[in-house]
């Protein structure tokens, strides 16, 4: 943890001085916090929990979500559902079939707003900056060898037309078939509890 709080500190002091936090320096920091989870977090959970379930007679599946402005929740799921909750979806990629559902994404928001843009993507870039871009890239949701969401185009990368700039500065990653992008609406939906309603319509 002492080498986290260090690189912590380091970012701090550049968002402080208005200096620019490196696509590496991100990148950096997502892999030093992973091997915080994977080294420290999930074993103490893991021997925390053997002690304490081993009455149960029914195997479970726990979600465990934890965003920072929210803090964590753990929950029971249904089996049926561990899956798509414990893998984020992902784009597949262009060796793939390609055998995209056409259609439009139609989402109705819970104050009534109904959203069903001709351009799918614009549908998930409207849904994620109602979520809060912040939010749903701490989700982790893989899109291609990053995340959906994330903070800069790699110094070396050339940004492709797929890559799309919102206004809070984030970028997003939309080069998806449309059930891959409700697939990645429905996972949002489902994780922040936005109650919003999505549906597939034909053209």
């Amino acid at each position: 943890m002492e080498d986290l709080q260090k690189m912590y500190q380091a970012i701090d002091m550049l968002e402080q001085l208005g200096l620019p936090v490196s696509w590496e320096q991100q990148q950096a920091l997502r892999k030093k916090e992973n091997e915080y989870l994977e080294n420290n977090i999930i074993p103490s959970l893991k021997d925390l929990l053997e002690s304490e379930v081993q009455e149960l007679r029914s195997g479970f599946h726990l979600l465990v979500n934890y965003v920072p402005e929210e803090g964590l929740s753990i929950k029971p799921i249904e089996k049926k559902k561990a899956f798509q909750v414990e893998s984020a979806p992902t784009v597949r990629t262009s060796n793939e079939p390609y055998k995209a559902k056409q259609g439009l994404l139609k989402v109705t928001f819970p104050d009534g707003r109904v959203v069903k843009e001709k351009i799918v993507l614009k549908t998930l870039l409207e849904v994620i900056e109602y979520a809060g871009a912040d939010r749903v890239q701490a989700l982790g949701i893989i899109c291609g060898n990053d995340n959906l969401v994330r903070d800069a185009i790699a110094p070396d990368e050339a940004r492709p037309i797929s890559i799309k700039r919102l206004p809070s500065g984030k970028y997003v990653q939309t080069n998806s078939a449309t059930h891959t992008k409700k697939e990645q609406i429905e996972y949002i939906n489902e994780r922040l509890n936005l109650g919003l309603k999505v549906e597939t319509l034909d053209f």
